[in-house]
């Protein structure tokens, strides 16, 4: 042995020991890749969807999220858990694929040691680490689902044992380097840390050196064969979320979370909807397959918390195990309930919380629109509100003549042709008309005039049928939108403003599927309306003063023109016009 630290890879294996290996490792190659290839065929077997676009934004999220755990991270036990644990077993992965190429290719080709020297002291000291944090990492699983077993969580046997053969890999191994380094007692041992640890304690209960190299030998054969059984099961069991989880990351959608795909050349579709599962595209059998039934879109889901039949992770683990051929079908009435599907609020709060990136609220609005389209199977309450927005464009059936009733007495400026306005105020149809919703409207017109924003509002304005696509029912969603955007067009404005975020999020994401130019706004006012100045009568110098400073409070409130309310008191203009748009009311103080 020289006085430079390198890794003797093959130290105490005999040479026929070496080929079995080799050997091995071509089976467990051959089975991966055989099983990957059916879960592929499986995927390809779905309709055409273009998710292959705008590649560096796909890689930078793979970065993010796979490598980086960033939405794992956001929930703290099970974050810190999961990120150990798939940052160690990344390390301890690349380790290998090092160890393999120093051993293979660079020594054998090119006469070069790799992994000696300095480099090597790191490449030891980094594995033991992350190792260590790996198995830490197992523990803390082992007791978030065995001891405190959360409801999200299956406490199953199949987890137990993925479990199990990662730990029993991840401690075989450090047991092999310690036998070694308790044997040869190479003077870098301490670089290895735990492995050198581990070899005092085997020196400390007296074992000799051909104890050690017995058990060295007897460790290494037993972790070659769970090593290689790991990569051999990976794709026919929950390993095969390695794969497939970043994969789904990287073909995630990069558009708009609350934009909803529309149906394509809608008269002329043969199916409207979902009902067996060839009619689900590769990316949704891939979102199936990317599942980790860690279930974060249950433990997020108002409709689950509720108390109702639905869970979107039962929803997304039953189709999974559909397209493998493990649960039966049909769908519809078999596998998946009505009621789970009507339960859900579309609200996106799955998808947000989901740290593989699946279109569960996606999947769930495809399954609905077969319902509402092919079946006509709508909830009880859902055909009327339906019908009153086709035939009066509001979900409630009141009179179209009454929708800017809410505006007496404001002199609330209307769109006409060959006149331009800075904005469109689209008020929509709660703040129309709900009495106490049309505080907001008011209030929101009462700010644009004191600002001196020009804007104006729609006398065509209608519901642009949110509810509609969202139930399923997009034939009727798609002719609302035609409806809509064509009278758009009669006007010339340059953007649109909303306080509904139902409104802004259909105008903005999903107007322009049907030719609308989204230029929608939540609310928050143009560079050149912030910097105006409210202008007030003045009541006092000091009020007078004020107002004269570009973006400073007036004195007086928005809302009601009172100089003594608790928006007044605040002084803070944004605040009191923010709370306003709430529906907040102004409150006077009494006297």
């Amino acid at each position: 042995m020289t006085g430079v630290p390198y890794r003797d890879t093959f130290w105490n294996v005999p040479v026929p020991v070496e080929v079995l290996l080799y050997a091995g490792a071509l089976v467990a190659i051959a089975l991966f890749a055989r099983g990957f290839w059916q879960r592929i065929r499986l995927w390809r077997g779905g309709g055409p969807e273009a998710r292959f676009d705008r590649l560096g934004e796909r890689l930078r999220l793979v970065a993010t999220e796979a490598l980086g755990q960033a939405r794992t991270l956001s929930q703290a036990y099970p974050g810190v858990m999961h990120a150990i644990m798939f940052w160690g077993f990344l390390a301890l992965l690349m380790g290998t694929v090092l160890a393999t190429i120093d051993w293979d290719i660079t020594l054998p080709l090119f006469g070069m040691k790799l992994l000696q020297g300095p480099f090597y002291l790191f490449y030891e000291a980094v594995l033991d680490l992350f190792g260590l944090f790996f198995v830490i990492g197992l523990g803390m699983a082992v007791y978030r689902r065995f001891v405190v077993r959360p409801h999200r969580l299956d406490a199953a046997a199949r987890f137990a044992g993925a479990l199990a053969l990662l730990l029993a890999i991840n401690v075989s191994g450090f047991l092999v380097e310690a036998c070694r380094l308790a044997a040869t007692r190479p003077p870098w041992a301490p670089w290895s840390p735990v492995g050198w640890a581990l070899g005092q304690g085997l020196l400390a209960a007296g074992l000799g050196p051909g104890a050690l190299r017995g058990l060295h030998l007897s460790l290494w054969l037993a972790h070659a064969a769970l090593a290689l059984g790991f990569v051999a099961l990976m794709p026919y069991s929950y390993f095969a979320h390695l794969v497939t989880t970043p994969l789904n990351i990287f073909f995630a959608k990069l558009g708009p979370r609350g934009e909803i795909a529309a149906i394509a050349n809608i008269e002329a579709a043969e199916t409207l909807g979902v009902s067996r599962l060839e009619e689900f595209s590769w990316k949704r059998r891939l979102d199936f397959d990317a599942c980790l039934e860690c279930g974060r879109c249950e433990a997020a889901c108002p409709a689950y918390m509720a108390g109702t039949k639905l869970s979107p992770k039962q929803i997304i683990v039953k189709l999974k195990r559909h397209l493998h051929g493990e649960l039966p079908g049909p769908i519809h009435g078999g596998l998946i309930d009505p009621d789970e599907l009507w339960s859900c609020t579309t609200c996106m709060a799955c998808v947000e919380e989901c740290p593989a990136f699946i279109d569960i609220v996606d999947t769930i609005v495809d399954l609905r629109r077969y319902l509402a389209l092919s079946e006509g199977a709508l909830p009880s309450t859902a055909p009327q509100s339906l019908q009153n927005i086709q035939r009066a464009g509001n979900p409630w059936g009141l009179p179209a003549a009454d929708r800017l009733r809410w505006a007496d007495g404001l002199d609330v400026p209307v769109l006409a042709e060959g006149r331009e306005v800075e904005y469109l105020y689209w008020v929509g149809c709660s703040a129309s008309y709900d009495r106490r919703n049309q505080a907001i409207a008011r209030a929101v017109v009462k700010i644009l005039k004191a600002a001196g924003v020009s804007f104006a509002v729609m006398q065509e304005e209608r519901c642009h049928g949110e509810v509609a696509r969202r139930l399923g029912e997009e034939y009727l969603y798609q002719t609302v939108q035609r409806e809509n955007i064509g009278n758009l067009k009669r006007y010339r404005f340059r953007k649109v403003i909303t306080h509904c975020p139902h409104c802004f999020n259909t105008l903005k994401n999903e107007f322009p599927q049907f030719g609308g130019s989204g230029r929608a706004g939540s609310g928050r006012p143009s560079r050149s309306t912030r910097r105006s100045r409210f202008t007030t009568p003045a009541t006092s110098a000091a009020t007078t003063g004020s107002s004269r400073r570009r973006g400073r409070w007036p004195g007086r409130c928005p809302a009601c023109g009172s100089s003594s309310c608790r928006a007044a008191a605040r002084g803070d203009s944004a605040a009191a016009a923010a709370a306003a748009t709430c529906g907040w009311r102004c409150a006077r103080k009494s006297a």
